[in-house]
Formats: C-alpha cells, structure tokens, sequence
C-alpha cells in the first residue's frame, strides 16, 4: 500500500511538472548545469565559478548547479549505457523534474 502512495505522488507530481510553465530560475540553473557537465564552464564561459551571473545583476548560489551538473552527468552517461531511448519527452520531463526537486 506505502509503494502505491508513492508511486501515485510521484505520477501526480510529474504529471503537474510537465503541464505547469517553467520559470527561468529553473531554466538558468539547467543550462549552467549543462554547460559545467559538458565543458566545466558556465553558459558566460567562466572557468568553474563559485558565484553565477544572471539576468545583468545579482547571481544564484553553485551549489545547485554543482549538484545538478553532477546528475546531469550520470544521467545522461546511463542513458548512453543503455543504448535503447525511451520517448524524448519522458526523459526530459524526467530530468527537470529532478533537477526541480533538487532546487
């Protein structure tokens, strides 16, 4: 009965995720993510920093860029392993909506 609960509250909870607009705090940290996986730069070509510039002025904290570039690594290092792609939406939804939990 518990697994049934937490399955339900993860389907409702994806289910909201993929059908709620994504805020551009959110879609910042995914591409500062992404670029530090792929390059260890930022999407302004900064070495590793430890303060992210956004939006002209102010700034966000590393550690969930940190953290979520180190899932994004994983992830898409398994999805590599695994050689057979589920439906693109799936992963993506997937992917934001742990990179949501994260933040």
């Amino acid at each position: 009965m518990l697994l049934f609960a937490f399955i339900l509250h993860i389907g409702v909870f994806i289910y909201f995720m993929i059908n709620t607009p994504i805020h551009t705090d959110e879609v910042m940290t995914v591409l500062n993510a992404n670029s530090l996986a792929k390059s260890g730069t930022d999407i302004l070509g900064e070495k590793l920093p430890i303060y992210f510039d956004t939006w002209l002025y102010g700034g966000q904290t590393p550690f969930c860029k940190y953290l979520s570039a180190i899932i994004i690594k994983l992830f898409f290092l398994l999805i590599k392993k695994k050689k057979k792609s589920s439906h693109p939406r799936t992963s993506v939804s997937f992917f934001l909506t742990l990179c949501y939990i994260i933040s």
